[in-house]
C-alpha cells in the first residue's frame, strides 16, 4: 500500500493489475458506448468551422470505429461470445459548444487510456497485447489531435 497526496492508502496492484474476466468486462462496455462514440463524432463534424478540423475529426471517427472491431474480435477470440450491436443511442449532448465538446473528447480519451492500459496488462498473448497498444498508441494521437483542434479555437 502507498499513501496519496491526500492521504488516502492506495493499492496501486488492485488499480492496475486485472483479471483477463474484468479485462473482458471493461472491454463490453467500451464497445457497448459504440453508438454513442459514433454520434459524438458526427456532431463534432457537423459543428467543425473548416475542412481541416473535417479532416481530422473524420479520420479520429473512423479510428474508433476499427476499435470497436478490435475490441469485439478480441473479447469473441478470449470469451467465445459475440457482442451485440446496439443500434440507437439517445442524444447526450445537449447544446454544448464545439469547443466544449472537443475538451468532452479530450478528456473522455484520457480516461479510456487509462482502461486500455489495464486491459493491456491482462491480455494472454502478444497479439492480443499489440493490439492493444495499437489503441492505445491511437488514443494518444487523439489527445494530441484534440489538443490543436482547442488551441485554433484560440484564434
Amino acid at each position: 500500500m502507498i499513501t496519496d497526496v491526500g492521504g488516502r492508502e492506495m493499492d496501486i496492484y488492485n488499480e492496475e493489475l486485472i483479471s483477463l474476466e474484468q479485462a473482458m468486462e471493461l472491454i463490453r462496455s467500451i464497445v457497448e458506448r459504440e453508438k454513442e462514440g459514433e454520434a459524438f463524432y458526427d456532431k463534432l463534424l457537423r459543428n467543425c468551422q473548416c475542412l481541416k478540423e473535417s479532416s481530422i475529426i473524420a479520420g479520429m471517427s473512423r479510428e474508433h470505429i476499427k476499435h470497436c472491431e478490435i475490441l469485439r474480435d478480441l473479447y469473441t477470440r478470449l470469451t467465445g461470445t459475440l457482442l451485440p450491436y446496439i443500434s440507437f443511442i439517445p442524444e447526450r449532448y445537449g447544446d454544448i459548444s464545439y469547443r466544449e465538446q472537443l475538451e468532452m473528447g479530450l478528456f473522455q480519451d484520457l480516461e479510456r487510456i487509462i482502461k486500455y492500459r489495464r486491459v493491456m496488462g491482462a491480455m494472454p498473448d502478444y497479439q492480443s497485447y499489440t493490439l492493444l497498444m495499437a489503441i492505445m498508441t491511437d488514443m494518444m494521437r487523439n489527445t494530441s489531435r484534440y489538443n490543436f483542434l482547442i488551441s485554433n479555437q484560440n484564434r
